[in-house]
C-alpha cells in the first residue's frame, strides 16, 4: 500500500456533514520514521470508524514492538546532532511545528472529529494548545531563570547547563492526540 500525504486536505470531492468536512478517502497516518512516512513492518494497518456514522474516518499503520525500538533507535541516532544545534535553530524548527498544526488546523480538527465525534471547538482547542506548546518551546530554547542565593550561604560558584536530555517514546491518547 502507498503512503499517503502527511498532511491530506480537504478538496471539493470532500463530504460536508454534522460530523465535519472529511476528505472523500480515509486520512492515512503512517508512521513517521528517518524523515519519511512508512507503514509498520508488520505490514498490518487498523481503521477507525467515525462513532456518528459509523464510515471509516483513518487507516493507520499498526506498529509493532520492532518499530517503536525502531523510531526510538532512530531518535537516539538523530540526538548528537539535534544537542549540538544552535537555540536559535532549535527554536526556528519548533516555531515551525507550531506555525504548521495552525495552517493546518482544519484538517488535523477535521480528522479529529471524524475519529472521535467530538465537537469542532474540542478538536481546535486540541490543535491550537498544541501548537502553543510547540511555541512555548520555543521561546524557552534561550530562556535563563535566575535564582537568588542564600544570603547566609559562603561565597559559591553555581552554573546552570541546558542540554538536551534524550529519546523519549511515548503514545497520545486518542481523545487528544495533539495537545498531549
Amino acid at each position: 500500500m502507498t503512503s499517503a500525504p502527511l498532511f491530506m486536505t480537504a478538496t471539493a470531492t470532500a463530504q460536508t456533514s454534522l460530523q465535519g468536512t472529511m476528505p472523500a478517502q480515509p486520512y492515512r497516518a503512517d508512521l513517521f520514521m528517518n524523515g519519511e512516512a512508512q507503514g509498520a513492518s508488520s505490514g498490518v494497518v487498523f481503521s477507525r470508524a467515525n462513532p456518528i456514522s459509523g464510515q471509516i474516518a483513518s487507516i493507520a499503520a499498526a506498529a509493532t514492538i520492532e518499530d517503536a525500538d525502531r523510531a526510538a533507535l532512530s531518535a537516539a541516532a538523530a540526538f548528537p546532532a539535534w544537542s549540538r544545534t544552535l537555540p536559535k535553530t532549535r527554536q526556528t524548527i519548533l516555531q515551525k511545528a507550531a506555525d504548521l498544526l495552525i495552517q493546518h488546523q482544519n484538517t488535523f480538527a477535521d480528522v479529529m472529529m471524524a475519529e472521535t465525534g467530538a465537537t469542532r471547538q474540542w478538536c481546535d482547542f486540541n490543535v491550537q494548545y498544541g501548537a502553543a506548546v510547540f511555541a512555548d518551546a520555543a521561546q524557552m530554547t534561550h530562556h535563563m531563570v535566575q535564582h537568588p542565593i542564600d544570603a547566609d550561604a559562603q561565597p559559591k560558584r553555581s552554573f546552570s547547563i541546558r542540554q538536551p536530555a534524550g529519546v523519549c517514546l511515548a503514545i497520545a491518547p486518542w481523545n487528544a492526540p495533539i495537545l498531549l
